[in-house]
């Protein structure tokens, strides 16, 4: 199992409360187990309630990011030593998390960020956020593994694996706008499914890395998603 030291605060919405919040977490603390977890019920700012719900499959709503959105609100009320993980059951649409493109809105997949780029560095965000809608009646164990994805995209891991049993895997190249390429997906969740252990070994190294405050070099995590490097002590 892999192991942070880092606290994981979880922050939900309205509609899920805290024992739903809290399965969720359980279900994933047999692949990530961080050192401290906190549940606290929010209400996203007003500027984030602008959810799009009058639009219905096939339609898409297409945005463009005019600022900062959600990832980066709560990006700023992030502590060094933590990461935050936002359960909502709320649509959401990139929008709202200040991201550029279009995609279903009531259909989501897990996000997390906002990364920053600095020439030839990373600098890994540690916001991620999950919706259940649309997971249908596996709604936790489907939430948990897109928890669990965006936890490992948080390490800087996302689109790094083509192993359709992995959480890091199996995804599609593209946004989800045909309604049965979602249903075909997230079924996937429901099965019993963990890391492999190819990135097991990449997300030990990226866990360390970051937990230690070393820079994060572009060119060193291609060559760790290559699986050039060995885990450094």
């Amino acid at each position: 199992m892999l192991t942070s030291h880092y606290k994981l605060s979880v922050l939900y919405t309205e509609g899920l409360g805290s024992g739903d919040a809290a399965d969720i977490i359980n279900l994933t603390k047999k692949h990530i187990q961080f050192s401290d977890y906190s549940f606290t019920k929010i209400e996203f700012p007003p500027q984030f309630r602008k959810f799009v719900s009058y639009l219905k499959p096939p339609h898409v709503v297409h945005c463009e990011s005019k600022g900062d959105g959600l990832l980066s609100y709560f990006e700023s009320q992030r502590k060094e030593n933590e990461l935050i993980s936002i359960l909502t059951e709320n649509p959401i649409t990139q929008m709202e998390l200040g991201l550029e493109g279009g995609m279903y809105p009531s259909f989501s997949l897990g996000y997390a960020g906002p990364n920053k780029l600095w020439f030839d560095t990373i600098e890994p965000g540690g916001v991620a956020v999950s919706s259940t809608a649309g997971m249908g009646e596996k709604c936790k164990e489907r939430t948990a593994g897109t928890l669990l994805y965006g936890l490992g995209s948080l390490f800087l891991l996302e689109g790094s694996c083509k192993n359709e049993k992995c959480f890091m895997g199996g995804l599609p190249a593209k946004p989800l706008f045909d309604v049965s390429r979602f249903t075909h997906f997230y079924p996937h969740l429901d099965k019993e499914k963990g890391f492999c252990e190819d990135c097991k070994q990449k997300l030990n190294i990226m866990i360390r890395k970051r937990e230690k405050k070393q820079i994060f070099y572009q060119q060193e995590i291609k060559q760790i998603m290559q699986g050039l490097m060995v885990p450094t002590k």
